[in-house]
């Protein structure tokens, strides 16, 4: 199984969510806005390759597409509406990044099973941990709001740079892997 496109996405991931969390902490007056357009971005391109992957996948294994189709829709359609109002979307911030980590989570935890026969036991544990808590951390914000939009701003970059430390530590593992691909 050729595994190219898991180094070249989640490197482009990794860069993507480290880049996001600092640019939270910089600048944490304009980090909303920002950020809904930055994550617009990475929540549209993170639905477009769970689509392909999806489309990839259908025929294989209809349980893993299944569990790829809705995230991926629900990431689609989030990342524009984000990138298309970001000033609204600055103000209901906290409840489309709940939906969105809700999403992400779901749809990485879904295709867990079949990443684990190709990678490392720490990185699989590892996924496994911050998708958790991604799931976690979006169902708090989902029915917190008040306290969301308190912390906004240091929660999303903490969990921004646990999803880039996640998705760099996959690219890394999958880059320095001996073989063809």
């Amino acid at each position: 199984m050729n595994f190219k496109h898991v180094r070249i996405t989640e490197s482009a991931f990794a860069v993507l969510f480290i880049g996001l969390a600092v640019l939270t902490w910089i600048f944490p007056g304009r980090a909303l806005e920002t950020l809904a357009v930055f994550y617009g971005i990475a929540a549209l391109l993170s639905g477009l390759v769970d689509l392909l992957l999806y489309l990839w996948t259908r025929q294989k294994s209809p349980w893993f597409a299944v569990g790829t189709l809705l995230p991926a829709t629900i990431s689609v359609l989030a990342g524009i509406l984000l990138v298309i109002w970001p000033k609204a979307a600055a103000e209901a911030l906290a409840i489309v990044f709940a939906i969105g980590f809700i999403a992400h989570s779901i749809a990485k935890l879904s295709g867990l099973s079949a990443l684990r026969r190709y990678v490392s036991r720490p990185t699989y544990y590892l996924s496994l941990t911050m998708d958790c808590l991604g799931l976690g951390l979006g169902i708090v914000l989902l029915f917190s709001p008040y306290l969301s939009a308190l912390l906004l701003n240091a929660f999303i970059g903490l969990a921004l740079l646990a999803l880039g430390i996640s998705s760099l530590r996959l690219a890394l593992e999958k880059w320095l892997e001996p073989g063809p691909f």
